[in-house]
């Protein structure tokens, strides 16, 4: 009971100040936006990953084969043999979302691939790995949308470092 008079009263005395009401709208307003706010860097297991974009979509190796060069360039800029697996196991097309997976709707969609929130993993000879956190992509549309982190391979003409 004793709840029940407290927000009775609250709500009274909320009506009865509207700069308050106002100013407690914006707070829960501006602390859902920091919420959603994607950070200047991650950390991938330890290693530090800052935040970058996709300039150009037409610089994609969505089936790019990692060379013994490539593999110990990656394992030469610090990153743990579980980030390598995880690389190699979801950079292609054939691990992305149906629409993403699609050479023609990436050529047809560029504005998407650019809006993809995108982190600097390593670069290896002219080309960059980033991480593509399904945290900050999973609001795509259809086909487009993340459930689960992937990674592109770009030459580092198509990414804004």
């Amino acid at each position: 009971m004793a709840i029940l008079h407290f927000v009775v009263t609250f709500t009274a005395k909320l009506n009865a100040m509207p700069n308050l009401r106002s100013t407690i709208l914006m707070l829960f307003i501006c602390s859902g936006l920091i919420a959603q706010a994607q950070p200047k860097q991650v950390k991938l297991k330890g290693h530090k990953c800052p935040s970058i974009a996709i300039s150009d979509p037409g610089e994609f190796y969505s089936t790019y084969n990692f060379s013994d060069n490539d593999l110990h360039a990656l394992d030469s800029a610090g990153l743990k043999s579980t980030v390598i697996e995880n690389i190699i196991a979801h950079h292609t097309e054939t691990s992305w979302p149906g629409k993403l997976a699609s050479l023609d709707e990436r050529i047809a969609n560029p504005d998407i691939l650019k809006s993809y929130v995108v982190y600097k993993v390593a670069e290896i000879n002219n080309m960059v790995v980033v991480l593509v956190p399904a945290k900050y992509n999973s609001d795509k549309p259809e086909g487009w949308a993340l459930t689960e982190d992937v990674y592109f391979i770009l030459s580092k003409a198509g990414v804004n470092l």
